[in-house]
């Protein structure tokens, strides 16, 4: 059912003339991007946007927002080689964590059916209360009996 919620929405998207407009202008910044990269790969530049032939690129810091600003010129002349209409660029440094996303979370593999036994074995001869509890919810957790 949501397959199809989101084949709905997507219809409409595509019928608005503003989803159109900025989608193509997205699909415009991604290949900015990829050029920008291409054109200074050893540093870690975000193409932010154009306006009148000026392009607006997030650098880490202010420290290499002023080292980029030496190499402008380089760039510049590299991405109108590729076929960019840009002028010059603008450095802006951005506030630390401010491009940065949460890492993804670490998707653990399930514990093997035979270490789940090897646990419940350990549960029935161990005498701490505090460590036999502790096995009890694990195997509570992975297995959900308990046993």
């Amino acid at each position: 059912m949501k397959r199809t919620a989101s084949r709905n929405v997507l219809g409409w998207l595509e019928q608005q003339a503003e989803f159109g407009a900025l989608a193509d202008r997205a699909e415009r910044l991604l290949a900015l991007q990829s050029d920008l990269c291409a054109c200074a790969p050893s540093h870690s530049l975000v193409a932010m946007g154009i306006t009148n032939e000026a392009l607006l690129v997030g650098t880490a810091n202010a420290s290499t927002a002023a080292k980029l600003r030496q190499l402008e010129p380089s760039i510049v002349g590299a991405l109108r080689d590729r076929g960019w209409q840009i002028k010059r660029i603008r450095f802006r440094p951005q506030p630390p964590g401010a491009n940065a996303s949460k890492p993804a979370a670490a998707i653990k593999p399930p514990i093997p059916p035979s270490a789940l036994g090897g646990l419940a074995d350990l549960r029935e001869e161990v005498s701490n209360p505090a460590l036999k509890e502790a096995l009890t919810n694990l195997l509570r957790g992975h297995s959900g009996n308990g046993r």
